[in-house]
Order: structure tokens, then sequence, then C-alpha cells
């Protein structure tokens, strides 16, 4: 029973970095975005693919404190 586990966890991994792959040759965002920025759908070629947009109520907070020196 534990080999039958292993292989479908192996095959499993396989095919998620596959899919992986394949998203983000598509053009999409694996993952969430990070602050400053919003997760967006875009419709291309009759497909809805993930991107990232920046937020306009977060990004100029976020590149202020990036840009801010702490002691």
């Amino acid at each position: 029973m534990a080999e039958i586990n292993q292989y479908q966890s192996a095959a499993s991994g396989k095919d998620i970095a596959y899919e992986m792959a394949q998203k983000a040759s598509n053009g999409g965002t694996p993952g969430l975005a990070q602050i400053g920025y919003l997760n967006v759908r875009v419709r291309t070629e009759g497909r809805n693919i993930a991107d990232v947009a920046l937020d306009p109520d977060r990004w100029r907070l976020v590149q202020s404190v990036r840009s801010t020196d702490f002691p």
C-alpha cells in the first residue's frame, strides 16, 4: 500500500510541476501577488489568465516604506 501512495504522490508532483510551467509559459503568474499588487484576471484568446497589477491604494505606501532608511 505504501508503494502505491508513493507512486501517486510522485505522479501528482510531476503533474503539478508541468501545469505550473504551462501556466507561466502562457503568461500567468503562479501564487498570490505580493503586497502592493493585486491578483487580476485577464481574458486573452478566449481564456482567463491570472496576472498581477499594481494596487492603486497600497503601491505608494509600499514604495515609501521600501525607500525609508531604518536605523
